[in-house]
């Protein structure tokens, strides 16, 4: 892909982040899962670390947002000057390349910090307000729950919020009017798919039935049009 191709790709990536629509992002974890995602009419696609891991045997152990945790357990986030200095950084090298890199920039604060919730939602947004105006194109406070911490991180980063799909969000349409820019699903695409061939084989290696494949569901023909297409 040449840079004029990588440009345009970029520049397109970040418009779609304008708050006029939810960017809605299923995360793919292969090459099929990513063709059948884009034949369902999406607008982007984004991986599933933990989808990908799984599909090569292994366990999840990397991720692709630029994060402020640093793994440690006696100093669970960076330095707010030490985190922005990495946006700095990542901004940098995509000027350097000559590529616009829509850079997703993710606050763990609420999922770290032990303590009052408003007062470490304070610091979320906070954090997210110091890495926009280092260059992060969209903020995600990781941990956000309900929709009044949902409202209040939307009004008051000033930028566009992701948020990534949790049982019991409220629905699109909600998040909307909420102000939410993007919703990522993770890897819960992949999870799903696991999820119904452990229960085939459950059914197989137990009763010897097979009812959860007897539902309608894409079939040979269907797949290898999808995939030739």
């Amino acid at each position: 892909m040449n840079k004029d191709t990588q440009r345009a790709k970029a520049e397109a990536f970040r418009a779609m982040h304008d708050r006029k629509q939810v960017l809605v992002l299923v995360n793919a974890w292969d090459a099929g899962s990513a063709r059948f995602i884009e034949d369902a009419g999406a607008r982007a696609i984004a991986s599933s670390s933990a989808g990908l891991a799984y599909s090569l045997g292994y366990s999840d152990a990397v991720g692709i947002n630029l994060e402020d945790s640093t793994g440690e357990r006696e100093r669970p986030l960076y330095d707010i000057e030490s985190a922005v200095a990495r946006v700095h950084a990542a901004r940098a090298a995509g000027e350097a390349l000559g590529v616009p890199l829509v850079i997703n920039a993710r606050s763990d604060a609420l999922v770290t910090l032990k303590g009052e919730r408003g007062a470490i939602l304070d610091e979320a947004i906070k954090r997210c307000n110091a890495y926009r105006a280092a260059g992060a194109d969209s903020l995600f406070p990781l941990g956000l729950e309900g929709e009044a911490e949902i409202s209040r991180a939307t009004r008051e980063i000033n930028g566009p919020v992701n948020l990534i799909f949790r049982p019991n969000i409220p629905p699109l349409a909600r998040l909307q009017e909420l102000g939410i820019a993007r919703l990522s699903l993770g890897s819960a695409a992949a999870l799903a798919a696991l999820t119904l061939t452990h229960q085939i084989a459950q059914e197989m290696f137990g009763a010897g039935t097979y009812p959860s494949m007897l539902g309608r569901g894409i079939n040979y023909v269907e797949a290898n049009k999808i995939m030739q297409s």
